[in-house]
């Protein structure tokens, strides 16, 4: 069920998103070359594959059930697009957000219907939505709007759909690379402090370590 889960995951994303990708460049007249598409098509298979099998392969039935897991994968399947379009037109759409929100609602209702324990399932998302989603909110009021209100909705979303523990884990993994890109990028003088930064790729990268550590933490405990 892993697998399947794994695998449904990448083929709607992947070929949903794809699609989405293809008219939202268009609208917006953004020109990319047939070697820039091809290029991105093959790396964007290729990221599909190899998540959806690392993550399907060392998952543990003792952590994590087929649903909860199948939150993690499309929450992390969908942040390629957005940090395509952030890095590209900083900006992250609504109309992906709000399908990630009903997606992810869907996998939090159907989770408590299988596996009951509402109090905690649901509160959990909740909870995740609301500190996530307030934490950004925060940033954008005191930095007036220096932080975009779509971070905001995306990191409220993101919080629904993995729960407390591990968006914390998201967030703070993508401020840390963040913040040592930003550092980077003023030592070779390509941004000043007062610079912003597209967030969607690193809440990507995030995704990416955060997972990563999931499965690293589980190959040493076998």
């Amino acid at each position: 069920m892993y697998w399947i889960a794994a695998l449904t995951s990448a083929a709607a994303v992947g070929v949903g998103g794809m699609f989405y990708l293809k008219h939202y460049f268009s609208d917006k007249e953004v020109k990319t070359t047939p070697r820039q598409r091809k290029i991105f098509i093959i790396a964007a298979c290729a990221f599909y594959v190899v998540t959806s099998v690392l993550m399907a392969l060392f998952v543990s039935e003792d952590d994590s059930t087929v649903l909860a897991f199948a939150r993690d994968i499309f929450l992390m399947h969908c942040l390629l697009y957005l940090a395509v379009i952030d890095y590209k037109l900083k900006v992250i759409p609504n109309k992906a957000v709000l399908v990630m929100l009903g997606v992810s609602v869907a996998l939090v209702v159907a989770q408590t219907l299988v596996e009951g324990y509402p109090q905690y399932i649901l509160v959990d998302a909740g909870i995740g939505c609301l500190v996530a989603g307030g934490m950004f909110l925060v940033v954008n009021l005191l930095s007036r709007n220096g932080m975009g209100m779509g971070d905001v909705k995306l990191m409220a979303v993101a919080g629904i759909c993995l729960g407390i523990n591990k968006i914390l884990g998201l967030i703070f993994w993508s401020l840390v690379v963040s913040v040592i890109t930003g550092i980077i990028l003023m030592i070779a003088k390509k941004k000043t402090i007062k610079s912003s930064l597209p967030l969607a790729p690193f809440f990507l990268i995030g995704s990416l370590v955060s997972n990563a550590l999931y499965i690293i933490s589980g190959i040493s405990e076998v």
